[in-house]
């Protein structure tokens, strides 16, 4: 039965998933420090210039740009850019 069966391949996909999130989590801090370094309405670099200063593949950016976007912190506007959002009093 495959139920409960953990095989050393299982660890290594947790390992490289967990390894992921906390790359993820700290691009969003460093994100969140960027924007909290700006005025609301901002224009931040582009994903490509914030790719290569932060040494992060696209995917593992995109995932960071969620968290942020998520927490209202910054604002996406499509084929435009990046921006910090509005700051709620």
């Amino acid at each position: 039965s495959y139920g409960n069966t953990v095989t050393p391949g299982d660890f290594r996909f947790m390992s490289n998933l967990l390894r992921n999130q906390s790359r993820v989590q700290k691009i969003a801090m460093e994100l969140r420090v960027l924007s909290h370094s700006l005025e609301p309405g901002a224009k931040l670099p582009t994903v490509a210039a914030l790719c290569e200063r932060m040494s992060a593949s696209p995917s593992t950016l995109a995932q960071a740009l969620e968290v942020l976007e998520g927490e209202k912190t910054i604002v996406r506007q499509h084929g435009v850019g990046l921006y910090v959002a509005p700051r709620i009093q």
